[in-house]
Formats: C-alpha cells, sequence, structure tokens
C-alpha cells in the first residue's frame, strides 16, 4: 500500500510571502509606489486607468486636482458616482489612507441617525432569517 502526498494548498502569493525579505528602508517607498502604481494600471481601459489616478490624486493630495470632489471625478472619466466612490473605499481599504475629505466615523455615524430619524426608520419586525415564527 502506497501513501498519497499531502495536498499543497498554498498558492503562488503564500509562497511569495514566505520568501519575501525584509526591505530596508530605502526600499520601502519604492515598493510602496510600484504597489499603488499596479492598483492604478488595474483599470480594464485607459479611461478606468485615469479615473484611478485621480482617485489617487484625490485621496492622497486634493490640491493636485483643484479639490475635485468624486463626483466631479466621475462625470469627468464618464463613469458611475457610485463606482467611483467605491474605487475610493478600495483604495482606502487596501492601503490604510484617509482622504483630507472624510468624514470621521462619529460624523458619518451621525449623519446616518439623523437620516432614519428625519425619514422615519423603524427596524423590521419580520426577520426572514428567525427561526421563531
Amino acid at each position: 500500500m502506497t501513501m498519497r502526498e499531502p495536498v499543497d494548498h498554498r498558492t503562488p502569493r503564500d509562497e511569495l510571502e514566505e520568501n519575501e525579505e525584509v526591505h530596508d528602508q530605502a526600499e520601502m517607498p519604492a515598493d510602496a509606489l510600484r504597489h499603488i502604481f499596479a492598483w492604478m494600471l488595474d483599470g480594464k481601459s485607459l479611461a478606468a486607468v485615469a479615473t484611478r489616478t485621480y482617485v489617487v490624486a484625490y485621496m492622497v493630495s486634493p490640491d493636485v486636482i483643484d479639490g475635485m470632489t468624486l463626483n466631479q471625478i466621475a462625470q469627468m472619466s464618464g463613469h458611475g458616482r457610485s463606482a467611483t466612490h467605491n474605487l475610493a473605499h478600495e483604495f482606502e481599504q487596501i492601503f490604510k489612507v484617509k482622504s483630507p475629505h472624510a468624514r470621521s466615523e462619529e460624523a458619518r455615524k451621525r449623519c446616518a441617525d439623523a437620516y432614519r430619524k428625519a425619514n422615519g426608520y423603524k427596524p423590521h419586525a419580520y426577520n426572514p432569517l428567525s427561526k421563531t415564527k
């Protein structure tokens, strides 16, 4: 009876991360720029790459794009407003960068509470996932 070899479920990314060496301080900014450029160039078209580039400028230094808002970036690029906002949120999540225009979590909560109060929001009494009937 022969023994089977264990199955290796690692991905190529896992292997790269294991072999990654600690970079010296001079390589760190270059590595960060490489990741940002890779994210920007991940767009499927030239317009998508341009939108991502403007989103990076909006998130890092809005004065570079004369203080354009995400809505203005969306209109200029021809992409939807929500798609542009989603790109900004994705960039924020990946690179842990908050835009200077971003509201604090406390301000977001206050705005959501005020919206719910103004629109008569009430939690739904019926929960389809509850086991009780």
